[in-house]
């Protein structure tokens, strides 16, 4: 929401980026969750320390894509 507020349009940023990556985050924890399977709980992790990651991008260079495009 701030990104939007911020740029004025919807665009592709390091807010956007980290939101699809704590979504599939959510949904890797949910699978897990109901599976209990080992190798969903290994990406689940996985997709936390890339989301975690990607927070720090996004806090520390929020134009980081405006860079590379």
């Amino acid at each position: 929401m701030h990104g939007y507020m911020a740029v004025g349009r919807i665009m592709l940023h390091t807010g956007t980026v980290l939101y699809v990556a704590a979504v599939l985050t959510a949904l890797a924890g949910i699978g897990f969750w109901q599976k209990k399977k080992k190798g969903i709980f290994q990406t689940h992790k996985f997709l936390a320390l890339v989301t975690t990651l990607l927070f720090l991008l996004h806090w520390l260079i929020p134009g980081a894509l405006r860079n590379l495009f």
